[in-house]
């Protein structure tokens, strides 16, 4: 038993603080620590933030939908929330990671290309499309429904992440990704037992299906980033998140009535 428990990951208190104030814009009390070695050692905690993001916005919807506002309009109003309380990080990376895969030549140039913070042709029109995908899937669901679904997107796409953090060498020696290091296998397993419960708790097997199609959704990105950059950045990790989200979207709007 002690063996066991040995293996366990050290969890702190600062923990979620320390990922609730690198993963959203929620103020942070002053002299808050973001050290790198904090935030590692909080990615177990990513997902959990990632649940509370989609509450958020869930909630925000679905106060417009019991006011009479009609579901296409909840879902902006949703996505909208979703997409600033995280500072439209994710979606960053997803723009940013787009235009270096597909407009690169070499794995330095698109690492260069990542890095302009310029958005060129191939992020913009993948940006929209995934907005659109997104919206699309959220507006299927309304009130509590749109809540938990929500919950469950954004909690299980957060998963990823951390996996591929995990899998995946730095693509740089500098940037956010290299600066903050490579979560343990440990927390990579805590990561993976709270985001199924999370999910599991929320939406029953749909949350688990959710969790399972979050990571195949997230796969074919970082096959790519490791083929053509030899790694994962925190612009690839951006679009991981992005592209596991609509997987769990849109397979949601499609078993869920």
């Amino acid at each position: 038993m002690q063996d066991w428990r040995e293996r366990l990951p050290e969890i702190h208190p600062r923990d979620l603080p320390v990922a609730i104030g690198f993963l959203t814009r929620f103020p942070m009390p002053p002299g808050f620590d973001e050290s790198p070695e904090y935030i590692v050692r909080s990615s177990w905690a990513w997902p959990v933030v990632g649940a509370i993001a989609g509450a958020v916005a869930g909630v925000s919807g679905a106060s417009l939908g019991w006011l009479g506002i009609d579901r296409e309009m909840t879902a902006i109003a949703a996505l909208g929330v979703l997409v600033l309380v995280t500072g439209a990080m994710h979606e960053d990376g997803l723009a940013d990671s787009l235009d270096g895969l597909a407009g690169g030549s070499t794995a330095e140039k698109r690492l260069e290309i990542m890095k302009d913070s310029q958005i060129g042709v191939f992020g913009a029109t993948g940006l929209a499309l995934v907005l659109l995908g997104r919206w699309s899937a959220i507006s299927e669901f309304g009130g509590l429904q749109l809540i938990a679904v929500l919950l469950v997107s954004s909690c299980a796409s957060r998963l990823p992440v951390v996996l591929a953090m995990a899998a995946l060498p730095p693509a740089r020696d500098s940037g956010l990704s290299a600066s903050i290091g490579r979560p343990t296998g440990q927390l990579a397993l805590l990561a993976t037992a709270v985001t199924t419960l999370i999910c599991l708790v929320a939406f029953g097997l749909a949350g688990l299906a959710a969790v399972v199609v979050a990571v195949i959704g997230a796969v074919p990105i970082c096959f790519l980033a490791r083929q053509l950059v030899g790694g994962q950045t925190g612009d690839i990790l951006g679009a991981a998140q992005q592209f596991a989200e609509l997987s769990v979207l849109a397979m949601l709007s499609s078993v869920i009535q």
